[in-house]
Parts: structure tokens; sequence; C-alpha cells
């Protein structure tokens, strides 16, 4: 997702901040089991805000300058929505594993280089 030219977060932005209560991204009924909430909204939203902004300030559309939406309204399920593109199944949840899981710094054991978290970011990011 590169940089956009002329997008300046204070026009083109939410006007909210990425803080949300405890609760649920998402309510999946499942039958046998009832309602099995899914995700807790407290973490952030924050890849479904950016995609979710982007996508406004691409249709030309100024983004809503509501305060921030409540569980279960349509900005909040976009957002949510967004947030779950933004995992790029299957692909980036395994790349999210692999950067959690890697060390801050590269090691070298025996023949085996691992490259850090900070040598990753300079090289791939």
């Amino acid at each position: 997702m590169g940089s956009v030219p002329n997008f300046l977060p204070s026009q083109n932005g939410f006007r909210f901040t990425n803080a949300w209560p405890s609760e649920p991204d998402v309510v999946v009924d499942v039958f046998g089991l009832g309602r099995i909430p899914i995700g807790n909204a407290s973490n952030g939203l924050c890849g479904g805000m950016a995609f979710a902004v982007r996508d406004y300030f691409e249709a030309k559309r100024p983004p809503p300058s509501s305060d921030r939406p409540a569980h279960g309204t349509p900005l909040f399920t976009y957002i949510v929505q967004r947030l779950i593109d933004s995992f790029d199944v299957p692909r980036g949840v395994v790349r999210y594993y692999e950067w959690m899981s890697s060390p801050d710094a590269d090691t070298h054991i025996w023949i085996v280089d691992r490259p850090g978290v900070w040598s990753r970011t300079i090289r791939e990011e």
C-alpha cells in the first residue's frame, strides 16, 4: 500500500483516534455453538482505518466528520471489514507470524543466520 500523493492526514484522515472500547470486532453466529465473538477492538483497528480512509480519499469523498463510530454502525462495520482485508490472508498472517517470532537483532548460530526485525525492516520495508 504505497504512499498516496496529496494525502494530508489533517484534512483527509478520520476525525477520531484509534481508541475503541473492549468489544469484539465481529460476532459470528455458529450453528450449535451460538454467537462467537472474534477479536477485540480495544487492541486497535489501525489497518482497517488506514485502508478505509484511503478508500474515501481515492473515491474523492471526504471522510465522515463524526466521532468514533459505535459498534455495529455501518462505518464501524466497514472499518472492521477493511481490517480483515488488511490481513492479506493467508500470506499476511504467515508474514505477521514470521515478523512477530523474529528476534530484535540479527542472530548467528553456527552456519545459520537469522535476520532480526531491524535488518528485515531495512531490507524489506
